[in-house]
């Protein structure tokens, strides 16, 4: 089309992404070559990332991922590429590097090679002066790039565990590093080491200078629950699930919704509840926080800090017992993605092959995992029955299980049918809480005369110096003592129930007839 688009960005976190303009093309067909032509220039001298992407919930890359630099002089730029299989692919102009004017036009998609090649006049293979590869190459060089790169990281992994292990006898377990740096790649490479393992962060900070600033950051107020899951985007959980390996440990040596998220007493007990469904192996929330005999214990000193911050460690008790004790049994249908040894070559983002073979099924209702060794890509699914029930509403995440109860969401004027009780919590503020329940004698919820209720819902230090939009305090994080939000409710439903509120260190206090607001745990004793 020859209209000109021109986009102005005031302000501007300096992530490419987080200023868009999108593009619906016309139908793009699986593995076909596209030529995306458009003229363009800026206000001052700034890169433009040009990339295809699918919708969500993984937004995953289609084939173009391309970054043109503009200057202020109107410049025609051409890539070429070749169309993924998600059928919901659009194309994203990234505008977020820079503030200013940028300004596109005669912009057209062509089938086929249109103009142009991908050596350089000085590329010579007898030569040995081949260029690195743009991410728009066309499909055969990207294809062997992908698996030059790939092949590397394969053969040092096997190098060095072969190393470790036959040569300085080393009995530890052993894997490279985490499965999100390789992209489809990691399958190959960790193929045989001992576990594979995965990291992952919710809303993550991000700092408007693009390095690390502890004075310059912000972070989005979204929930896990309320923005993604509930409606219908599995966000990191999702993420972490697509990249399980069949039959082998799978861990999740970083974990965290960092501070200071409104939402973040969601994490204990999603992440608990999750891995336990899909029967992952270990989880290690990140990180543990200032410990030691002059630490400052009793103030939230960082976005990562676990152990100052009761909306977290409150529910490590329970997440704990609902994880290790496998309170919560895992789902007992899998779905299977069975992919050639040598994928990455055609399909390198983790998320493309599930793309390839029709979309990842729902991670809460299946388990999911991939296995190597399939002449093409496809996707197998078992159907069972389960004894755990997950439910999701607009408003609420909600694993009911014979033995724990997890729910998070909007909480506030609820009642909740937890075991053979039902809880009723008043309304408050934004009415956001967590909970967990789960029995401390090893009987299920109906049956237990011993169980441990956590409720949270905000916690934050005092005096904290939010910006007028609380996405950011800056350097000032206020001080201690943290103080949580005042959460008060009901039970009923059991007769001969008491309520022992209990203190920051499990004593209990007076018993109570109702849900007091002034701790986080509560003791539920059956007489």
């Amino acid at each position: 089309a020859s209209q000109s688009s021109v986009f102005h960005i005031h302000k501007t976190t300096g992530t490419d992404w987080h200023a868009q303009a999108t593009v619906t093309p016309p139908v793009l067909q699986t593995g076909e070559t596209y030529t995306l032509s458009f003229d363009a220039f800026a206000s001052a001298p700034r890169p433009m990332g040009v990339t295809l992407n699918r919708g969500g919930p993984t937004y995953a890359n289609q084939g173009l991922a391309g970054t043109v630099q503009l200057t202020t002089k109107q410049t025609h730029y051409r890539l070429t590429f070749s169309a993924g299989a998600a059928p919901d692919k659009f194309l994203v102009l990234q505008l977020g590097a820079a503030a200013g004017d940028v300004t596109v036009s005669n912009m057209t998609l062509q089938t086929g090679i249109v103009g142009g090649k991908d050596f350089t006049m000085t590329d010579s293979i007898d030569r040995g002066l081949v260029s690195l590869p743009a991410n728009n190459s066309l499909p055969n060089i990207q294809r062997d790039w992908q698996l030059f790169v790939g092949g590397i990281d394969i053969a040092f992994a096997q190098q060095m565990r072969d190393y470790l292990r036959k040569d300085l006898g080393v009995k530890a377990l052993i894997t490279d590093t985490q499965m999100g740096w390789g992209g489809s790649s990691s399958w190959a490479r960790e193929k045989d080491s001992d576990f594979a393992d995965v990291h992952a962060y919710w809303q993550h900070p991000s700092f408007g200078s693009g390095k690390w600033d502890p004075n310059n950051w912000t972070i989005d107020q979204k929930s896990l629950v309320l923005d993604a899951l509930c409606k219908g985007n599995f966000g990191i959980l999702g993420d972490l699930a697509m990249q399980r390996m069949a039959n082998k440990p799978f861990t999740v040596s970083e974990y965290d919704h960092p501070s200071p998220n409104i939402y973040l007493s969601e994490e204990y007990g999603l992440i608990a509840s999750f891995a336990s469904l899909q029967d992952w192996d270990a989880v290690f929330t990140f990180g543990h926080g200032p410990y030691g005999k002059h630490a400052r214990t009793d103030q939230i000193l960082s976005f990562f800090d676990n152990s100052a911050n009761p909306a977290k460690w409150a529910f490590a008790p329970s997440a704990a017992l609902i994880f290790r004790d496998q309170l919560i049994e895992p789902l007992a249908d899998v779905a299977t993605l069975h992919v050639p040894a040598d994928v990455f070559g055609t399909h390198w983002n983790s998320s493309a092959p599930w793309d390839a073979a029709g979309t990842m099924p729902n991670p809460l209702k299946y388990r999911i995992q991939t296995a190597m060794g399939s002449d093409q890509i496809r996707m197998t699914q078992t159907k069972t029955a389960s004894s755990s029930t997950l439910n999701l509403s607009e408003t609420c995440y909600t694993v009911t299980a014979p033995k724990a109860f997890v729910t998070a969401g909007t909480l506030g004027g609820k009642s909740l049918a937890a075991g053979a009780m039902t809880i009723k919590l008043d309304a408050f503020d934004n009415n956001f809480a967590a909970m967990t329940l789960v029995p401390l004698d090893n009987k299920t919820l109906e049956q237990s005369r011993r169980m441990l209720l956590t409720v949270v819902g905000k916690a934050e230090n005092q005096n904290m110096g939010w910006n007028k939009q609380r996405t950011s305090v800056g350097n000032n994080w206020g001080h201690g003592p943290v103080r949580i939000q005042r959460i008060t409710g009901t039970l009923t439903g059991r007769e001969n129930l008491t309520i022992y509120p209990l203190s920051p260190s499990g004593k209990r206090r007076d018993a109570s007839a109702q849900l007091t607001g002034d701790t986080v745990w509560y003791e539920l004793v059956v007489n």
